[in-house]
């Protein structure tokens, strides 16, 4: 695990380097948000090699990180935009870990780079709970300026709104999108 992080990173530094010759200011951010998702993959192994049993990863210690990490890549100011976090003790295997770090990473990337262009503050709730011995529940929740009625969730045009959809599919799960008071994406599986 630890050599395929050092890959990942490998692979993030790449793009970081070809981005610099990237002029469009759209195109660049392309490059970004796929270093954010190998970044993403790459915590995930790191948790991995850091943990007891290398089986299971401690999501709260991956979820702290990878905020971090996307607050820096974002370049938000902490004191603008809060994170709340409830994550309970929760441990989830590699097979499931990968998919949820990049659906966090999709969620997270969507708040902190749409959800509050028209303000300075705001807030981004994280919640994972158990609610039943095999089931999790994992809620993202920001209160900015919400998600657009003219975008369907479901058949949404965007990349990341898609790589979303694919991995609930990918853990056999459900998604509930509410907008009101910002956006709320509950997802369950």
């Amino acid at each position: 695990h630890h050599r395929v992080k050092n890959n990942m990173a490998v692979i993030s530094s790449l793009l970081s380097v070809q981005s610099r010759y990237v002029k469009n200011p759209v195109d660049r951010n392309l490059f970004v948000e796929s270093q954010n998702r190998i970044k993403s993959m790459a915590l995930i192994h790191d948790s991995l090699y850091q943990s007891e049993d290398f089986i299971n990863i401690n999501f709260r210690k991956y979820v702290e990180d990878l905020a971090n990490n996307l607050f820096a890549a974002y370049n938000v100011n902490s004191r603008n935009i809060k994170l709340q976090m409830d994550i309970e003790e929760v441990r989830i295997g590699l097979d499931n870990a990968v998919p949820c770090g990049l659906i966090l990473n999709e969620l997270l990337s969507n708040s902190l780079e749409h959800a509050f262009k028209n303000t300075l503050r705001g807030e981004i709730k994280v919640e994972i709970k158990k609610y039943d011995p095999d089931k999790i529940q994992i809620v993202v929740s920001d209160n900015g300026c919400g998600i657009p009625d003219s975008i369907d969730i479901e058949s949404a045009d965007t990349m990341g709104l898609r790589i979303v959809n694919t991995l609930v599919g990918q853990l056999n799960g459900t998604m509930e999108v509410l907008k009101s008071d910002g956006t709320v994406f509950i997802i369950s599986f």
